[in-house]
């Protein structure tokens, strides 16, 4: 009983193993179905950049005139209803997808417009894809709302001043974050953005070599600004000797349009730093809101904590609304030294404020703030103003988790049993959404 059994498990497993290799072929009577006339144009659109196309007969042409689109359209329109045209199959950076052209005789029935939706998307590992369009721009948006971390790579020009922010290096490419300020009030309508390796001395003598860069991808479309302009460009990942300067020019469409153009050194671009989906999750973490809370020992016998909902903004400068709570401990004056009654009962406060927080350091994973603040609040017995200045440094965990330290230093007014407070407080952050 037990090997028939088991003969019947086996040939099941057989049959299963046979049959999983026909599963995965499609017909075109099973794949998604799109009707077609030679008078109406068939627009297909992707949700990414298409970067290949394949009409399987010559009974219909197509283009693409943008990335994400191609169109459609039978050659003649001799043919009978229902007949399959061709197999059209379009592979993306990160699936493909085949659709059956029937021809229809009715204009009414023939589709004009077809977005790829998601349930007919066939998962496709590109191999000549490295890094999605979609990623590309998620790190370029990061970067972005970052803080600039260079200083010192600039060139003024036009009385216009164009800056490199910073330099990133993720997998085969370099995200360099520039930026331009106008100081006068002429409009700037950019005909041209140009990035080359161009030669970093040239001489009349000799013939200098200057090498066109094609980028990747560009974060900011925009062709004109006023007084200011912020890009984050991606550049295929390259080697170049010293003697050559990577160059980023932009020149003014008016007849004499002005242009400007930023040089940056080899020794610039190594020192590029690397930016992982550790950081991406750090930058993200820009306009978001935080509940925090803290603990701390302030100078002289004084024990703080403060729960705090926190607001933060570009570049992480942040608001912050607050509670807090602070006693002073003292020794006891029956017992001799500190007891649970002259711990907790000695001196007790308690306010409720608003901080403004601006960024003053920016670095990998980790920033600091000024903390400039007020409050109002009681010490039990009487009205409590207070004064905050402080600085604060955080470090970005996972999951938009923040860990802190703060030194504050607090005026409390008008009670001058306790007029200054200073110490140092340790506390966390939770992202609410």
């Amino acid at each position: 009983m037990q090997m028939k059994t088991f003969k019947k498990i086996g040939t099941s497993l057989i049959c299963a193993l046979f049959a999983m290799p026909l599963m995965a072929q499609q017909t075109y009577e099973e794949m998604e179905q799109l009707t077609v006339n030679e008078q109406v144009t068939t627009v297909i659109t992707a949700s990414e950049p298409i970067r290949f196309v394949d009409i399987s007969t010559d009974k219909v042409v197509g283009d693409q005139p943008i990335n994400n689109t191609i169109r459609l359209k039978p050659k003649e329109g001799a043919h009978a209803d229902g007949e399959v045209l061709a197999i059209v199959t379009i592979v993306t950076e990160r699936y493909r997808t085949q659709y059956a052209l029937l021809y229809t005789t009715r204009l009414q029935e023939a589709v004009t417009d077809k977005q790829i939706q998601s349930e007919e998307r066939i998962a496709y590992n590109n191999p000549s894809v490295s890094m999605s369009t979609e990623d590309m721009a998620k790190y370029a948006r990061s970067i972005w709302n970052s803080t600039a971390r260079i200083r010192n790579v600039s060139t003024k020009q036009h009385r216009m001043l164009i800056r490199l922010n910073n330099i990133y290096s993720v997998g085969e490419y370099f995200f360099l974050d520039f930026s331009v300020e106008n100081k006068t009030n002429i409009r700037f309508d950019i005909d041209e953005m140009r990035f080359k390796l161009a030669d970093k001395k040239q001489s009349k003598a000799t013939n200098s070599q200057i090498i066109e860069l094609t980028p990747a991808f560009v974060l900011d479309q925009s062709k004109t600004f006023k007084y200011g302009y912020r890009n984050v460009v991606v550049l295929k990942k390259m080697t170049f000797p010293n003697d050559k300067v990577l160059s980023i020019e932009i020149s003014e469409k008016q007849i004499s349009g002005r242009s400007i153009m930023l040089n940056i050194d080899y020794e610039d671009v190594l020192f590029a730093d690397s930016l992982g989906s550790f950081s991406l999750s750090s930058f993200a973490q820009s306009h978001s809101d935080r509940i925090t809370f803290g603990v701390g020992l302030l100078y002289e016998r004084g024990l703080d904590a403060t729960l705090a909902w926190e607001h933060e903004t570009k570049y992480h400068n942040a608001w912050e609304y607050f509670v807090n709570g602070y006693l002073k401990w003292d020794e006891c004056e029956s017992c001799g030294h500190v007891c649970p009654e002259s711990f907790w009962k000695n001196y007790r406060t308690w306010g409720v404020g608003i901080a403004y927080k601006p960024c003053v350091w920016r670095g990998r994973n980790n920033y600091g703030n000024m903390r400039i603040g007020a409050s109002a609040g009681s010490n039990t017995d009487k009205f409590l103003g207070g004064i905050h200045v402080g600085y604060e440094h955080n470090y970005a965990l996972r999951h938009g988790w923040v860990l802190y330290w703060q030194a504050k230093c607090d005026l409390m007014l008008p009670d001058r049993k306790d007029l200054f407070r200073t110490g140092v407080t340790l506390g966390f952050k939770i992202p609410t959404r």
